[in-house]
C-alpha cells in the first residue's frame, strides 16, 4: 500500500497494514515505481492510498501510468473527501480502514475514468483524445498486459474493438482516432 506521508503509513501499520510504504508527497518516479514493483513479493499488487483532496487526486492519475505497465495488480482506494489515512484512524481505526479499503477499484478503471469521466457517453473529440493517451500507455504493457487494458478501454469509451486495435496497431494513424459505435 501507497500513501503520501510518515503519518500515514503509521496509521496503516497501528490498522495492521505493515506492507505500507510512503514517498512522502505526491511526486513519484518511474524508478521509484520500478523499486515498488519490484518489493511487491509474492502479493504482486500495489494499492495506491492518497489523501483524498485535489492534489491525492491529481497524484493517482500520474502514477497510475507509471505503475500500470508493470506485470501487477493496481489498485485505487480513495478515502473520503477531505480525509487522508491517518484522519480515518483517528475517526474509526481499523474498522473505518477496512471498510475504505473494501472500495478499491482497478487502477485501469480509475485511470479511464479520469481520462474520459464521460465513458461511452462522452463526444467523439474527447474518445479521440482518451484513444490517443491510452495508446502511449498500451504502447508500454506486456501483451497480457495490454490485451485486459485494451478490453477495459473499448468497453468504457464504446469503441468498435476492430478498429480499436488496428488504430493501436499504427494500421490507422493517418484516418486519426477510431471509428466509435453508434
Amino acid at each position: 500500500i501507497v500513501v503520501e506521508g510518515n503519518i500515514d503509513v503509521l496509521a496503516m501499520h497501528a490498522a495492521g497494514y505493515g506492507c505500507t510504504v510512503a514517498p512522502c508527497g505526491t511526486a513519484l518516479t518511474g524508478d521509484q515505481a520500478e523499486q515498488l514493483v519490484r518489493s511487491v513479493g509474492e502479493h504482486n499488487q500495489v494499492v495506491i492510498m492518497l489523501d483524498g483532496d485535489r492534489a491525492g487526486h491529481k497524484a493517482v492519475t500520474t502514477w497510475l501510468p507509471l505503475l500500470l505497465v508493470h506485470p501487477v495488480d493496481v489498485m485505487v482506494v480513495r478515502p473520503p473527501e477531505g480525509l487522508d489515512p491517518s484522519d480515518l484512524w483517528v475517526k474509526g481505526g481499523r474498522e473505518l480502514i477496512d471498510d475504505v479499503m473494501l472500495q478499491a477499484q482497478p487502477g485501469i478503471d480509475v485511470l479511464l475514468q479520469a481520462i474520459c469521466p464521460a465513458g461511452a457517453g462522452a463526444t467523439p473529440a474527447t474518445k479521440a483524445k482518451a484513444t490517443g493517451e491510452l495508446r502511449e500507455l498500451l504502447a508500454r504493457c506486456n501483451p497480457v498486459m495490454q490485451s485486459a487494458f485494451k478490453a477495459s478501454s473499448i468497453r468504457w469509451l464504446g469503441v468498435e474493438p476492430r478498429l480499436f486495435d488496428s488504430w493501436l496497431a499504427g494500421q490507422s494513424e493517418a484516418a486519426g482516432a477510431p471509428i466509435l459505435e453508434q
